[in-house]
């Protein structure tokens, strides 16, 4: 029911956030939470599945396979999703029908890659041209797909795909009438591309970890090895080759009952299906990609300590936010702390970007159960974080308005 003393927003997202399972998600999902304390919300999501294409409420499915195959590549998805809606035209019409119905005062662009849509609906009316568009930015986008695209696509077709997203991330940036950035070097760039446009810096959070379900199941997994460490990512490259580059390195010469490193995640399908990686017997590595948010945190309290060997990527990382918080040891890149430098000496904390160092500091780092950590727990909390973002939204839009 919404109510009618509040703004109606639009949050835009390229897939669904209501169980969140990774950064973009969770980032999403806490930016929503935050809005509903002034606003009311609703958010259009896209997501792939195995059935037909069909829309309940905003959020819209499209079969994986008829849409992989007119993209050409799954590596598409996300502003491929314009290509599919304007060959749908029946989706597009339920889908305007409902928007039309919520009457949005603020659209929420999630990433820039839905920003055609929003530009599409403005000017056949489905939204007001004067609906106020805030640009939520994740990434300089188009620097990280540029690290995507040239392990799939090559030459012409490269550089095509490439302009796409850099046009559609520009666009965004330039038709938007306020943004939120997660690190100072996208404030920078955005403020480059639109200098008086008002961008305001909200870092990516976590939660803490209060309940750990799961301990014994992990307690009892982790009594193979006398030190058990955890690394946590999704499907993403830079997850991917940042594992890969520990054990193309010294990380398979560890004893596996002395030391053992745990990769949850789809980040483990990754590095099976990139680099046909598999689990062996005996092996100081092992993958588990099935695992809920209840294993993940229980896991990290059960563990020696979180390894973070990310050499590549934007924005800034949640995973090691995560880590602060969870106050275990921590074993990192200096890359893996961007946006978040003045958290580098914070207790149980080592940095270091050799690969060789990394293995030997999870056989020698010092341990102890839990660091303290008094800078990381009192700012890093999403609530923390985005408690001045509603105020600062309807303060911009209120002026707006008065223009």
């Amino acid at each position: 029911m919404l109510d009618a003393q509040k703004l109606n927003v639009l949050q835009i997202t390229t897939y669904p956030i209501d169980e969140p399972d990774h950064g973009g998600k969770f980032r999403c999902f806490n930016i929503r939470a935050s809005l509903r304390k002034l606003f009311n919300v609703e958010t259009l999501s896209f997501e792939v599945s195995d059935g037909v294409d069909c829309i309940d409420g905003f959020k819209i499915k499209l079969n994986n396979k008829k849409l992989v195959g007119g993209l050409g590549s799954g590596y598409l998805l996300d502003w491929g999703y314009n290509v599919a809606l304007d060959s749908r035209d029946s989706l597009y019409e339920k889908l305007t029908a409902k928007i039309k119905k919520y009457n949005p005062d603020i659209i929420f662009l999630e990433q820039p890659f839905l920003g055609p849509l929003v530009e599409k609906m403005k000017k056949s009316n489905v939204v007001s041209d004067k609906c106020f568009v805030v640009y939520s930015s994740h990434n300089i986008e188009f620097a990280l797909k540029a690290e995507i695209y040239k392990d799939v696509f090559s030459g012409e077709e490269l550089q095509k795909k490439l302009n796409m997203v850099k046009n559609i991330e520009l666009d965004a940036i330039s038709s938007a009438n306020m943004s939120i950035a997660v690190s100072q070097e996208d404030v920078d760039f955005i403020k480059k591309i639109s200098p008086d446009q008002e961008v305001f810096l909200y870092q990516n959070g976590h939660s803490i970890i209060n309940e750990t379900p799961n301990a014994e199941k992990w307690q009892k997994l982790f009594s193979q090895a006398q030190r058990n460490w955890v690394f946590v990512g999704s499907w993403h490259p830079p997850n991917i080759n940042g594992i890969y580059n520990l054990i193309t390195n010294s990380l398979m010469d560890l004893d596996s009952s002395k030391v053992k490193l745990w990769v949850l995640g789809s980040v483990g399908l990754g590095l099976e299906a990139t680099y046909s990686f598999e689990n062996k017997a005996g092996s100081p590595i092992e993958i588990i990609t099935d695992v809920t948010n209840e294993d993940i945190d229980s896991a990290i309290m059960a563990s020696s300590g979180i390894v973070l060997p990310v050499w590549e990527g934007g924005g800034s990382n949640l995973k090691t936010v995560q880590a602060l918080l969870s106050r275990k040891a921590i074993i990192s890149t200096k890359h893996a702390f961007r946006g978040l430098d003045e958290y580098v000496t914070e207790d149980g904390v080592t940095i270091t970007d050799s690969p060789d160092e990394i293995v030997a500091a999870l056989n020698g780092f010092p341990l102890r159960d839990l660091y303290d950590r008094e800078l990381s727990i009192s700012t890093l909390p999403w609530d923390k974080i985005l408690s001045t973002l509603p105020d600062n939204l309807l303060q911009s839009y209120r002026k707006h308005t008065k223009e």
